[in-house]
């Protein structure tokens, strides 16, 4: 009897394929069952891309600038308990008859096998075990109708790809600039990275620069049957002389000039691929996409949803034969789901999200039907999470919510006062989801073109002008989606998946980096950057590393490899010519070796202060040495910009020559100068006494 050896990509999930197979012989790193099949498991990445030093790339200096490797050298990770288990896998694949390989079904997963494949030198041939379910049947059925390993070499390029052009525009990016600007401190680069930073920078600039106008809107009471109603100006003026203008020119009654009423269908929401689990536990539950995708992946290992890391909304069509048994399930599940679900099973289901052509790898997240599954004896943000997807995946089969909606203008076509009226008919799938939009109650009003309706009052409603938000969680990822557009249509974004910042498997990774690299913080649910974060954005924002549209651009030809419409080598011929002309560009910035700032010493320690883009910092500081001088001003502090004259008359012991706009941690708004205290910035009131 040959010898079969499945390699999972952790142990949890080994364990659920040995209790498939009946594999329960425990041995050092894996399981075996009596007809000599062998269940092993992978530590995450065993084996990743070299550090630079493997390829003699070990000091930091421009000579050796781009690094560009012949060929990529892969070494093991050098965790202890990560070597010894690629022993033993290297060991059971040495004698192994038949590989199967079950590492997650992804992009990554994929890269994990493969890497470990190639660290051992295996060239046998093997087989793909490809399941969105880690349910004992599913797992069953999965081995029973494997893949080709080769099925999936497209899958493999892709992540190889990715991984390497991470590597040469990472590291060779991050030398290059870290050299450039002469300091110890080492600036981060990431292809990915770096445009996802400039996204959180820009909107902060623009909402901390924001300066708020008063505007004024015109309103009229009208009366319309036994209804009092108002109906606002088109438009706002900035001037109350003129929104009294225009109200003077309003009679005792006012004609309406169009009175419209159309019937609309809204359309149930559509089931949640990862990024919008995302970004809806962001917002309705303060969840980081992190934690998240850490709840998600829990209770996929508990068998209790399918396989998280999707960009899919959609399910297959063999699904609609099976529906009734999810819909039993769920209602048992959920007491006040249990009535639209025997509705659901009896009779016509919505095949909205039914459509196998916007299945990719892996469909839509939803609940599986475990009945050994208990709702009990999860976590409290477990239970959001899971509660998030069963409502979720009742609300999607519901049919459309139908609205009458009336729109009536008033006094003229080309300047009026509109009102707009809505009226359920049939609340269909908001039966359970409530919209946060006030629903009218009652019936429309009765009113005509051509009514002359009398006016009760009129007046003028003031208002202020609003900053745009700081970004979220919730508003980054719908930015990182669609390449930094804001777009509304649905059909649109669809499209843009392929060409966002990131994967729907990397973007909480990247986030996450962010605040790991202390490039950005947490002001309440916002996302700021630091002076450190805003220091490197003003370094490179020029530069074509940061700019979205074209690692959006990157990120797409990713796609085609993956679809094996694209070459990995035509890749990576792109991306050596890339790398070069960007090393290149950071070689010709236009920066001064030394760059010290005329003269200016350290109010600290007196040494010569050196000139960044964000502000002073002290050329006495020294990364490694913890007593060298750590002073440094920032040109930024809480969203003001100091000017040239203030930094220096700052460091020349004066307060600032005006009163700067600042915005706190806490977000409130304040006025005052600045002086320097101790090397501190102190802020300077009104009632300060001089």
């Amino acid at each position: 009897m040959g010898l079969t050896v499945i390699i999972a990509e952790k142990h949890l999930m080994a364990v659920d394929i040995s209790k498939a197979i009946g594999a329960t012989e425990k041995h050092d790193g894996y399981y075996r069952n009596s007809k000599g099949t062998c269940v092993t498991w992978a530590i995450g990445h065993l084996a990743d891309l070299a550090e630079p030093e493997r390829y003699g790339w070990g000091k930091w200096t421009m000579d050796t600038l781009p690094m560009i490797p012949d060929k990529f050298i892969l070494e093991l990770s050098g965790d202890a308990d990560k070597k010894r288990q690629f022993k033993v896998i290297s060991d059971l694949m040495r004698q192994a008859d038949r590989i199967i390989e079950a590492t997650d079904p992804g992009r990554e997963g994929e890269l994990i096998f493969r890497y470990i494949y190639t660290m051992t030198g295996c060239t046998k041939p093997f087989e793909r075990l490809w399941v969105s379910s880690l349910l004992e049947d599913s797992i069953r059925e999965g081995l029973k109708n494997l893949k080709k390993g080769t099925d999936y070499d497209w899958l493999y390029m892709a992540g190889k790809a990715r991984g390497e052009a991470d590597w040469m525009i990472g590291m060779n990016l991050t030398r290059a600039m870290t050299l450039k600007y002469n300091r110890s401190k080492v600036y981060s680069i990431g292809r990915v990275q770096t445009p996802t930073l400039g996204l959180i920078v820009s909107r902060y600039r623009e909402h901390t620069s924001f300066v708020p106008k008063p505007f004024y809107v015109p309103v009229l009471e009208l009366k319309a049957g036994e209804t009092v109603f108002k109906a606002r100006y088109y438009d706002k003026f900035f001037f109350t002389e003129q929104a009294e203008v225009e109200l003077f020119k309003v009679d005792n009654t006012v004609r309406c000039v169009s009175a419209k009423v159309k019937q609309t269908k809204e359309n149930p929401p559509k089931l949640y691929d990862l990024t919008l689990l995302q970004r809806e536990c962001n917002r309705f539950h303060k969840f980081s996409a992190d934690h998240t995708l850490s709840i998600a992946q829990s209770l996929y290992e508990k068998k209790m949803i399918s396989y998280p890391r999707t960009d899919s909304n959609y399910l297959p069509e063999e699904f609609l034969d099976v529906l009734p048994d999810y819909f039993g399930f769920v209602g048992e599940r959920f007491g006040s789901l249990k009535k639209v679900c025997e509705s659901l099973r009896k009779g016509a289901v919505s095949e909205l999200y039914i459509d196998s052509s916007k299945v990719g790898d892996h469909h839509a997240i939803i609940p599986l039907i475990n009945p050994m599954a208990d709702i009990s004896r999860l976590t409290p943000d477990e239970n959001i999470v899971y509660s998030l997807l069963a409502y979720r995946f009742v609300c999607a089969f519901m049919p459309p919510c139908e609205r009458r909606e009336q729109e009536l203008l008033f006094l003229d076509v080309k300047e009026y006062y509109k009102t707009i009226r809505k009226h359920i008919l049939k609340p269909g799938w908001r039966e359970l989801q409530q919209d946060s939009e006030e629903e009218q109650a009652g019936m429309l009003l009765n009113v005509d073109e051509g009514d002359l309706l009398p006016l009760v009052s009129k007046s003028i409603e003031e208002g202020m002008t609003k900053k745009p938000p700081l970004l979220t969680e919730d508003s980054l990822l719908g930015l990182m989606i669609t390449a930094g557009k804001l777009i509304e249509d649905e059909n649109l974004l669809q499209q843009m998946k392929s060409v966002g910042l990131g994967t729907v498997a990397t973007r909480h990774a990247i986030i996450e980096l962010l605040f790991k690299r202390g490039y950005i913080e947490r002001q309440k649910q916002n996302l700021v950057p630091t002076a450190k974060g805003e220091e490197l954005y003003d370094i490179v924002h020029d530069m074509d590393v940061s700019k979205v549209d074209l690692t959006a651009e990157w990120e797409r030809r990713l796609a085609d490899i993956e679809k094996g419409n694209l070459s990995y080598d035509e890749f990576m011929c792109d991306l050596r010519k890339y790398t070069q002309e960007s090393v290149g560009q950071v070689k010709g910035l236009n920066v001064p070796e030394e760059n010290l700032a005329g003269g200016m010493k350290c109010p600290i320690c007196g040494k010569s202060l050196r000139m960044l883009p964000s502000g002073l910092g002290c050329s006495g500081w020294v990364k490694e040495d913890d007593n060298s001088c750590k002073f440094f001003l920032s040109r930024t502090v809480l969203g003001a910009k100091l000017t040239d004259k203030d930094l220096n008359n700052l460091i020349e012991g004066k307060p600032s020559s005006k009163s700067y706009k600042f915005t706190s941690k806490k977000g409130k708004s304040f006025e005052a100068k600045v002086r320097l205290v101790d090397g501190k910035i102190d802020f300077m009131f009104e009632s300060d006494k001089k």
